[in-house]
């Protein structure tokens, strides 16, 4: 990453802007891998997450929104019982939702962006009305909830 100062503030530059190749020594004997350069806005996923050098999260954003497009048609399509359903939407895709978020700064809309077509196809599937409050579909137990958590 290289920056300038242009006009009163600063920016990244480009790699055209900054020419070269960054390479690191693989071995004790001296070879080197030239290592892949990106510009600062493109992400790239690393341990499940994708991060850009700049902090943006669009990407990070739209691959969430995928993976729960994903899940929803596969569930919509699919003939799963309401346990099946059940488990699936808890201990599957909203576990793999929930692991990068430690790494995120979504906001609570970008969530319930993420949430909608989880829940317009999780919840008939396991017999519940899509159109039932949210507030019980992630209540807890203790107060007649579904426990569904909310990525927010």
């Amino acid at each position: 990453m290289s920056m300038i100062w242009e006009r009163n503030r600063w920016r990244y530059q480009t790699i055209e802007e900054t020419p070269g190749d960054v390479s690191v020594r693989i071995d004790n004997d001296g070879n080197r891998f030239t290592l892949e350069r990106l510009e600062v806005s493109a992400a790239k996923e690393t341990i499940g997450v994708w991060i850009a050098m700049d902090g943006n999260q669009r990407t990070q954003l739209n691959k969430r929104k995928q993976k729960a497009e994903t899940w929803a048609d596969l569930v919509w399509c699919g003939r799963l019982a309401p346990t099946e359903a059940w488990l699936s939407l808890n201990h599957g895709v909203m576990m793999s939702l929930r692991y990068p978020l430690m790494a995120c700064s979504f906001t609570e809309r970008e969530c319930e962006d993420i949430m909608k077509p989880l829940l317009n196809s999780g919840l008939p599937a396991i017999g519940v009305s899509r159109c039932f409050p949210r507030v019980v579909v992630h209540g807890p137990r203790s107060h007649q909830g579904f426990r569904i958590p909310h990525l927010w």
